[in-house]
């Protein structure tokens, strides 16, 4: 029963607002930034989609490197956000071996 609830606040807290239905595994959670459409790729960073979310509520206009600190628990994630430009990973962050991105979406 306590799985189930937590899987389904997953559902509707981490892909809240976007196309979870993709052509990414079960469990991948689209998010829209700056236009893009991209993928969740929570990789080693021990975060769920809704936190990545909340983690990267404000992205630079422009492609850049930035921090952000995160809350629970607090670290600070070294972001480099690529915009359009022809990577297919739009956005990654990293706080020493932990990681995760945003790939662009296929479709």
């Amino acid at each position: 029963m306590i799985l189930l609830v937590a899987l389904g606040a997953c559902v509707l807290t981490a892909c809240a607002g976007s196309d979870a239905a993709g052509e990414g595994p079960p469990g991948d959670c689209r998010l829209g930034i700056r236009g893009i459409e991209g993928v969740i790729k929570p990789e080693t960073s021990e975060l769920d989609c809704a936190e990545i979310e909340n983690l990267i509520d404000a992205v630079p206009s422009h492609p850049q490197a930035y921090v952000i600190i995160g809350e629970s628990p607090r670290l600070l994630w070294k972001c480099q956000f690529n915009g359009a430009r022809g990577q297919s990973v739009l956005l990654e962050c990293a706080h020493h071996r932990r990681r995760f991105s945003i790939d662009k979406s296929l479709s």
